[in-house]
């Protein structure tokens, strides 16, 4: 679903920054889509943290926007378990057709990371509404 496209690191701050290409939403003129779920499990089938989402570029047609609530997922190693996610929905102006795009930052602190750093991925989304 992700492809990445680019990694380098701000100096500033030591964090590094990767960029990533998600596929396009298809969306209807006026209704809202969901164009990402993010959630996160650890080891013990419980959620974990997935950082701090937010919309850093709104689509000029239309509303990008964040929904967390608990879902029930099917995950592969737990089963079906209840989960903390983080929901991206996009919505266009009414009778908008045409391109469209938004960008969301998911910053996650030195303790949620691997690398043992800040870590800021941000994920374009191309969005063609018909």
């Amino acid at each position: 679903m992700k492809k990445f496209l680019l990694s380098l690191g701000l100096l500033v701050f030591w964090t590094p920054i990767v960029f990533a290409q998600s596929k396009t939403v298809k969306a209807e003129s006026g209704k809202p889509v969901q164009a990402l779920r993010i959630y996160s499990v650890g080891p013990d089938c419980k959620s974990l943290s997935i950082g701090k989402p937010y919309i850093t570029e709104e689509p000029k047609h239309g509303k990008a926007y964040l929904k967390s609530q608990n879902v029930a997922v099917d995950h592969q190693r737990c089963g079906k378990i209840t989960v903390q996610a983080t929901e991206i929905y996009y919505r266009s102006k009414a009778g908008y057709k045409g391109s469209d795009s938004f960008d969301l930052s998911l910053v996650r602190e030195a303790d949620q990371t691997s690398s043992g750093g800040r870590e800021t991925q941000i994920f374009r989304f191309p969005v063609e509404v018909r």
